[in-house]
């Protein structure tokens, strides 16, 4: 016997267009929605698709039932360098749910 919580919609998350990119830094943003669940939002990336590396997005939490325009900036990359990046979405009682894995190529020095 389950438990159905009338006209529940799970939070989501999805990873847009990086902007602001240079040879050592670039910005990352996603659109999330919470639907009134506090949710804590984490830029995940990294030189593989393991990604290692996580900072969380400057308006974390979210808590909206409307889209909600997140990011964060990253500087201290490394010139001509591939990174792969997603987009944690962490709300209670300890679910997870994830943007698909986008790339991004960092400029030459210049």
């Amino acid at each position: 016997w389950g438990y159905e919580v009338p006209n529940y919609r799970p939070p989501s998350i999805v990873a847009d267009a990086e902007t602001g990119k240079t040879h050592n830094a670039v910005i990352l943003h996603g659109t999330g929605i919470a639907w009134g669940n506090v949710s804590t939002i984490t830029f995940q990336y990294g030189l593989t698709k393991a990604l290692g590396t996580n900072v969380v997005a400057d308006e974390s939490p979210i808590m909206g039932a409307v889209n909600e325009t997140v990011h964060t900036d990253l500087a201290g990359l490394t010139p001509a360098t591939k990174y792969y990046w997603r987009i944690q979405l962490s709300f209670f009682p300890g679910q997870i749910v994830y943007s698909l894995i986008k790339s991004f190529t960092t400029d030459h020095a210049p």
